[in-house]
């Protein structure tokens, strides 16, 4: 009889643990960012391990497949290159995927064996043959034919919405809400820009940026940085003084601070990220909704 029990736990545990087989396929035709050797597969199945899920392209014709035997249920996952070199940067809100502590993943519930339909690399869809071009200043979140990659930190969740005042024009949302850091922000140019910062000796060496706030008086701070090196930096502030409207904010590199670090032209700078808000969390403040345009050098 005791046998027969431990039989049965046995096969009830082992049910339990079933797994599905599960066929994931990225289309990498229309990447373009720096060169790669392989395309992994990283999410919550896998501890978001890095390099141990390698995909293959075995008839070479840029789509890069896996299966794994993954236990039924709902989870987070994406496409990375090269382990942790590079990862997609999905943009929140679209269908594939989900925001978790300002972390946005493609999502799947399993439930069977599946083969998943061929997406495209930081995209819900397939690829549509057009080459997206890398960012560059100035950045209007119009131009169908730019890569407007973006990622949020510190518990900010961005995406790319309609302008509250004008349906026909296209805006970064950011969304700062409970629970968010006192440096939650974007980087506006994932991958970096397509070409560095003119910074000149002596110039103006100013951006400036449309924005829209809920609230006149909050600091909102805009960093630039070198992409492949993240101790070379300059970063400075400016204040709204409108509520709920339209503004353009000049920030001036010539006029540093926080951080006092000063803008050297030998330098690199071809990264941006904006914090509203900066200095005050989100349990603070309240959960507060910002949206950029229009990001202009000069």
């Amino acid at each position: 009889m005791k046998k027969f029990i431990q039989l049965i736990l046995l096969v009830a545990f082992g049910t339990l643990q079933a797994q599905d087989t599960v066929m994931f396929k990225v289309d990498m035709n229309d990447y373009t960012g720096p060169a790669y050797t392989t395309v992994n597969l990283n999410g919550t199945f896998n501890a978001w391990c890095g390099g141990c899920n390698a995909m293959t392209d075995a008839n070479s014709d840029g789509v890069w497949e896996l299966s794994l035997p993954i236990t039924a249920g709902a989870i987070e996952y994406k496409f990375t290159l090269d382990a942790w070199t590079a990862q997609e940067q999905l943009t929140a809100g679209t269908s594939c995927t989900v925001t978790n502590g300002g972390f946005t993943n493609r999502s799947y519930t399993v439930a069977g064996n599946a083969t998943l339909p061929v997406v495209c690399y930081n995209s819900c869809s397939a690829c549509t043959g057009i080459v997206l071009s890398q960012v560059d200043l100035p950045i209007t979140w119009n131009d169908t034919t730019v890569n407007y990659s973006t990622t949020s930190f510190g518990g900010m969740i961005d995406s790319i919405k309609v302008d509250p005042t004008d349906a026909s024009n296209t805006v970064l949302k950011l969304d700062k809400g409970l629970g968010t850091q006192t440096w939650a922000g974007t980087t506006i140019s994932s991958g970096g820009l397509a070409t560095a910062i003119p910074f000149t000796v002596g110039g103006a060496n100013t951006i400036s940026v449309r924005f829209w706030s809920p609230d006149a008086g909050i600091p909102v701070l805009l960093k630039v940085e070198d992409k492949t090196n993240a101790g070379i930096f300059v970063e400075t502030l400016d204040t709204t003084t409108v509520a709920g409207g339209w503004q353009t904010l000049t920030f001036d590199f010539n006029s540093p601070g926080p951080n006092p670090s000063v803008i050297n032209t030998a330098n690199t700078y071809d990264l941006a990220s904006i914090f509203p808000n900066f200095g005050t969390e989100g349990n603070v403040a309240g959960a507060k909704t910002y949206y950029v345009d229009d990001v202009v050098y000069g």
